[in-house]
């Protein structure tokens, strides 16, 4: 189903964080299930979890929210990390479906990527779940290009999984 609407974009600076965690939490789902193949209900206290770390790596950040009809249908997180202040990262970008067509999305990275250039940044970056490919045409179209494939073993997990 695509909706054509009419949208704003607002960018706000990181004391409206808050604001997006409900579709944080959609997204955060649909990570877990394209993962995991489970669906789960993810917290308030994951969501705190998760806001935490992007306040405490950041030296400064940006939230972009679009909304319809006064109703949030996306929002982009974007940071210049404190540890190097060279590196802007896309920390978090979700749109609801049924806004998809509507390059909501794009535009929100564009306002993302040209803050990250008048803040001087080196180097722009973001991570995209192994789960999540398909959102890769997306980012590099926006110039985006793969640079390197980070692996990750948790605990003992793989070890028993191997050895079963």
């Amino acid at each position: 189903m695509k909706l054509t609407s009419q949208y704003t974009i607002d960018i706000n600076d990181a004391s409206s964080i808050d604001e997006v965690a409900e579709l944080w939490k959609k997204l955060f789902a649909m990570h877990h299930h394209l993962r995991y193949d489970v669906m789960i209900q993810p917290t308030d206290r994951d969501w705190v979890r998760r806001r935490n770390k992007l306040l405490e790596k950041a030296k400064d950040m940006l939230v972009i929210t679009a909304k319809a009809n006064n109703m949030l249908v996306g929002y982009l997180i974007v940071s210049v990390h404190k540890c190097d202040t060279t590196v802007g990262e896309i920390e978090s970008l979700y749109v609801l479906e049924e806004y998809r067509e509507d390059d909501i999305g794009s535009e929100m990275m564009k306002e993302a990527m040209n803050w990250l250039n008048y803040k001087g940044v080196a180097i722009q970056k973001i991570a995209v779940g192994v789960e999540n490919e398909q959102v890769i045409a997306f980012y590099n179209k926006l110039g985006f290009a793969p640079k390197s494939v980070i692996l990750e073993k948790r605990g003992d997990e793989s070890y028993r999984s191997v050895n079963k």
